[in-house]
C-alpha cells in the first residue's frame, strides 16, 4: 500500500520481485477511493467475487452444471478465500486471474486454439506475472500445453504466444526498472531477499526445508478446503473427461512443485495459485456424492462457522492457522486503538518512536502509513533489504522511508518504544541504555505495546 505513493523495490515498497501491475492497479483505484489501503482492499474484495464467479464458469465448462455450483459454493464459503478477500495482498487477485487463464486454456483447446488464443494466452500469462511474478513460471507449462494442442500451425502459434508474453513482460518490466532506479538497484534488492529466504528452500535448507514446505502447503490447503477435503476420494471416476484432468494436473503440479521445491511456502497466501484447483476438485467430488444437496450444505455451513464463529478456545487447532473474521477485527482494532492513543497523548514535534523489531502485522510500516507526522525508527536491521554503507537504521517520517546513520533526538523530549504483541521489552535494554535513557515505563491502556521514557537534555 505504501508503494501506491512511492514505488521503490529497494525500500521494499513493495519487496522484490516487485508486483508491479498490482501496485499500478492500486494506483488507478486510489484515484477514486483516495486511500491506499482501502484501494487495495477493494481490489481484493472484487477479485474474491470474481474468483467465485469464475469457479462456477470453470466447473460448468469442464464438468457440468452441478460441479460449477458446488465449486462456486465451496469457494464462496472457504475461510481462506474469505479472509484474503478482506486484506490488501496480491493473493486473491492472483487466484482470480489464474482461474480466468485456466478457463481460457480449456475453451481454446475445445476450439483448436485460434490465433487470438495464442496471442491472448501469452499476453495474459505475462499480466499474471506482472501481478505476482512467482506465478509466471508455474503457469508457463499450462499455456505451452494448451498451444501444443492446436492441430494446425502448432509451432508458429507457440512462437506467437511466446512473443506476446515476452513483449508484454518487457513493457511492464522496463517501467518497473525505471521506477526502481534501474537494473542495478533492482537486481541488488532481488538478490538480497533471495539470499534472506534461501534457507527455506530445498537448495538452501535441504530436506528439512522441503519437509516444512510440504507440511505448510498441506496445512494451508486444508485451511482453504476444510471439510471439502473429505469429498476428494469421490472426485476421480472412470467416466471423467480425462482431458479436463490432464489440464488440471498441468495447473496443479508445476505451481505446487515450484512453491515447495524451488521456492518456499510459509504463509497461507502462498498456496493461492493452486488452491482454486483443489476447490474445483472438491466441487467435483461433492457433486458426485449421494444426497449432495445435504452434504454440500453441511460443508458450506461448517466453512461459514469456521470463519464467522470459530471459538477462541479452539485457536490452537491446525497449529493456529485457521483464518477467522475475529483475526481481522482484532488486528484492525489493535492498530486503530494504538494510533488513536498516540495521537491523543503525544505531540509529533516532541516525540520520537522506536520499534523493537520488524513485525509484519504491527510495525514500522503501519506507523509510516497511519502516523506519518511522527518520526519512527526501526532499531534492528532488516536483513531482507540492501542497507547503504554507514546508514544501518530505517526511519519513516512524513510518509517517506529512508536509511539514516543515527537516531536524531534533537528537539525531542519523549521516547516511545513499540513492542509487537508478545515482544519482550527487556531485549531492548542495550538500545535505550546506549541513548542514555532510563528504563521506559508501560503506557497506560496500551496493552503492553507501548513504553515511554523522557529524553534527557545534554
Amino acid at each position: 500500500m505504501l508503494a501506491i505513493r512511492e514505488y521503490n523495490v529497494a525500500l521494499s515498497q513493495p519487496h522484490a520481485p516487485g508486483y508491479f501491475l498490482y501496485v499500478m492497479l492500486g494506483r488507478i483505484v486510489n484515484v477514486f477511493v483516495g486511500d491506499p489501503h482501502a484501494s487495495l482492499v477493494w481490489i481484493s474484495v472484487m477479485a474474491g467475487a470474481g474468483l467465485v464467479a469464475t469457479m462456477y464458469l470453470l466447473g460448468v465448462a469442464m464438468f457440468g452444471r452441478w460441479v460449477g455450483v458446488t465449486a462456486c459454493l465451496v469457494t464462496l464459503t472457504s475461510p481462506l478465500v474469505w479472509f484474503f478477500s478482506c486484506i490488501a495482498l496480491t493473493y486473491v487477485l492472483d487466484a482470480f486471474l489464474v482461474c480466468v487463464l485456466v478457463l481460457w486454456c480449456w475453451r481454446a483447446m475445445r476450439r483448436n486454439v485460434l490465433w487470438i488464443d495464442a496471442i491472448g494466452l501469452g499476453a495474459m500469462l505475462a499480466v499474471i506475472g506482472g501481478i505476482r511474478q512467482q506465478s509466471l513460471f508455474g503457469l508457463a507449462p499450462l499455456v505451452l500445453f494448451t498451444l501444443w494442442q492446436s492441430k494446425s500451425r502448432r509451432g508458429l502459434k507457440i512462437v506467437i504466444g511466446s512473443l506476446a508474453c515476452v513483449i508484454t513482460i518487457a513493457v511492464w518490466l522496463s517501467a518497473m526498472l525505471a521506477m526502481t532506479g534501474g537494473w542495478v538497484a533492482y537486481s541488488a534488492a532481488l538478490k538480497q531477499i533471495t539470499q534472506f529466504h534461501a534457507h527455506k528452500t530445498l537448495l538452501g535448507g535441504g530436506w528439512s526445508a522441503l519437509s516444512w514446505n510440504v507440511f505448510f502447503a498441506g496445512l494451508y490447503c486444508l485451511d482453504g478446503v476444510m471439510l471439502g477435503a473429505l469429498a476428494l476420494p469421490f472426485t476421480f471416476r472412470h467416466d471423467c473427461d480425462r482431458g479436463a484432468f490432464h489440464l488440471l494436473a498441468l495447473w496443479l503440479a508445476p505451481v505446487c512443485l515450484l512453491g515447495v521445491v524451488v521456492g518456499y511456502t510459509e504463509a497461507p497466501g502462498h498456496v493461492f495459485t493452486y488452491l482454486p484447483c483443489l476447490l474445483l476438485l472438491c466441487g467435483i467430488g461433492l457433486a458426485r456424492v449421494r444426497a449432495r444437496a445435504v452434504v454440500v450444505a453441511a460443508v458450506c455451513g461448517f466453512n461459514l462457522f469456521v470463519f464467522l464463529a470459530w471459538p477462541l478456545a479452539w485457536n490452537n487447532v491446525l497449529w493456529g492457522t485457521v483464518p477467522t473474521a475475529r483475526m481481522l477485527r482484532d488486528q484492525n482494532a489493535l492498530i486503530v486503538r494504538t494510533v488513536r492513543l498516540i495521537r491523543q497523548r503525544y505531540k509529533p514535534e516532541e516525540t520520537i518512536i522506536c520499534h523493537g523489531h520488524g513485525n509484519l502485522f504491527f510495525g514500522l510500516r503501519h506507523f509510516q502509513l497511519y502516523l506519518p507526522e511522527f518520526a519512527s525508527y526501526r532499531t534492528d536491521h532488516d536483513e531482507a533489504m540492501v542497507v547503504p554503507v554507514g546508514k544501518p537504521l530505517l526511519r519513516a517520517w512524513n510518509g517517506q522511508l529512508e536509511f539514516v546513520d543515527t537516531i536524531d533526538l534533537s528537539g525531542k523530549n519523549t521516547l516511545l518504544l513499540v513492542m509487537p504483541p508478545g515482544g519482550d521489552i527487556g531485549r531492548l535494554k542495550p538500545f535505550w541504555s546506549g541513548l542514555g535513557i532510563s528504563n521506559p515505563q508501560p503506557v497506560k491502556d496500551s496493552d503492553g505495546l507501548l513504553y515511554v521514557a523522557p529524553i534527557k537534555k545534554p
